[in-house]
């Protein structure tokens, strides 16, 4: 299984992330990396400035969304990532 380092995010206008990705690289929408994260075909994680995977989540009424295991570390959260 591959897994590729987050350094930044897309969010809409509401603040939920919509895409992750690399600044000038590549971009990925969420939708397609939850797909890919439950199907085992690929991995994601945060790195500054410790390290943190990303994982699918499930708010109550069933959407599922990103986020990064959780620590005590703020700046690694997905949220706080510069944008795309």
């Amino acid at each position: 299984m591959d897994k590729y380092r987050v350094t930044h995010v897309s969010k809409d206008q509401s603040g939920d992330i919509t895409a992750i990705g690399v600044k000038d690289r590549w971009r990925l929408p969420v939708t397609t990396a939850i797909s890919r994260i439950k199907g085992g075909v690929e991995n994601y994680y945060v790195d500054y400035p410790v390290h943190a995977d990303i994982v699918v989540g499930r708010t109550r009424w069933g959407t599922e969304y990103l986020h990064s295991t959780a620590d005590t570390i703020t700046r690694n959260n997905l949220d706080n990532l510069p944008r795309l």
